[in-house]
């Protein structure tokens, strides 16, 4: 089976971990198997403009391997994705760089749109021409939160209504795809992790005690904030406790501030981005992850850190309820400062991590080759359904 993936967010110059759960899919299909090759359109907002940046990306086209993933980019600019106009220009451009690898490396069997928002849009620009089918992933926040607005509901449910088949990555995120898109059947289809590669060697590793660890980028819709104020209070029980927090992101000032604010900056350390080995290590380090974020779609970041052995804590925030449970996670409510500083407390003076392999149980289930053959039994279906007129002589993919 050849497959196109059409990302709707991918890595860059500018983002280098941005998209990783796409690739795992990539490489989840790859280890199958199959033949798989990305097409992005790779955007930048005008905020980062400059007379360098300009040269750099001129809507120019490169096709290379990356991470063993034949990937086409086109690199170039667009102010105004989340319009509209921006919305069909993104899809337009992303189509266009597909277009540039089926010339090259030929036609795929089926596209594999990750997300709607807008990779889903420029896959039903390609089966319109084409006649290659897709399904379509979400991820998006933004159709979690509801948060796309009514015009680019109605492009997104347009573009939607050309999948073979719509799946989300949590149960959360497929509710608010059924109230875009009533009527519509979503299944359930998870990020994947490299379960192998987080677990290995975990136990072997020398964990220090009332150590806690969060990784995420720097927004606020990751809840760092709450996540310090807890952390405050939690210093109160346990005066030597610390805080690593691996990311980066807009809000780097703000919560160094608050940091400072609160007088914990002795024992909070901001590490920023980190590859794979460095996180890797990060986990193997310390005695608990916390997850404070107010909205995921999925979370992938807990579900590593249950594959190290370690037991996290999360908010109530969407996708990490799918996988965290008793006795490796605990569930705290969003923007509760005290119930999550409760719950670090219990995990530190329990003084034990006896529950890791619980936890390895769980996120095992979600490894490359479980997910990969969830994934591969939905593109086989699209593959397998044939095309028929329908009013208006468009063809209908059943």
């Amino acid at each position: 089976m050849h497959v196109l993936v059409l990302p709707s967010w991918y890595s860059g110059t500018q983002k280098p971990h941005a998209g990783a759960f796409f690739k795992q899919h990539a490489h989840a299909l790859q280890s199958l198997g199959h033949q798989v090759g990305m097409a992005y359109f790779d955007a930048r907002s005008l905020g980062s403009f400059s007379i360098s940046a300009a040269r750099q990306n001129r809507f120019q086209t490169t096709d290379s391997i990356e991470d063993c993933i034949q990937t086409v980019r086109i690199s170039g600019w667009n102010p105004g994705a989340q319009t509209a106009p921006g919305a069909r220009i993104w899809a337009q451009i992303c189509a266009k760089a597909a277009n540039h690898y089926i010339a090259v490396h030929g036609k795929p069997d089926v596209i594999h749109a990750q997300s709607g928002v807008w990779g889903g849009l420029a896959a039903a620009k390609i089966k319109d021409k084409t006649g290659i089918p897709f399904i379509l992933t979400e991820h998006s926040s933004l159709v979690l939160a509801n948060t796309l607005g009514e015009t680019l509901n109605e492009l997104y449910a347009s573009a939607a209504r050309e999948a073979h088949s719509l799946s989300a990555v949590s149960r959360p995120l497929a509710d608010a795809m059924t109230q875009l898109l009533p009527g519509h059947e979503i299944s359930i289809l998870p990020n994947c992790i490299d379960f192998e590669f987080w677990s290995m060697d975990s136990e072997a590793q020398v964990r220090s005690s009332n150590s806690f660890l969060a990784v995420g980028n720097l927004v606020k819709l990751k809840g760092f904030d709450v996540l310090l104020n807890a952390f405050k209070k939690v210093l109160l029980v346990i005066p030597d406790a610390t805080l690593t927090i691996v990311g980066s992101g807009s809000e780097k000032s703000n919560l160094s501030e608050l940091v400072q604010g609160l007088k914990i900056q002795s024992q909070v350390c901001f590490m920023g981005a980190v590859d794979r080995n460095q996180l890797r290590d990060e986990y193997r380090k310390v005695s608990c992850y916390v997850c404070s974020s107010r909205l995921e779609t999925f979370g992938v970041a807990p579900l590593e850190a249950l594959a190290c052995g370690l037991p996290v804590i999360s908010t109530r925030c969407g996708g990490p309820e799918e996988f965290i449970e008793n006795p490796s996670g605990t569930l705290v409510g969003k923007d509760d400062p005290d119930a999550m500083a409760n719950a670090m407390i219990k995990v530190a003076q329990s003084g034990k991590n006896d529950d890791g392999v619980h936890g390895q149980r769980i996120a095992k289930n979600y490894g490359r080759a479980e997910i990969g053959l969830m994934l591969e039994r939905a593109l086989l279906d699209a593959m397998s359904s044939s095309p028929v007129l329908v009013k208006g002589g468009r063809q209908k993919w059943q």
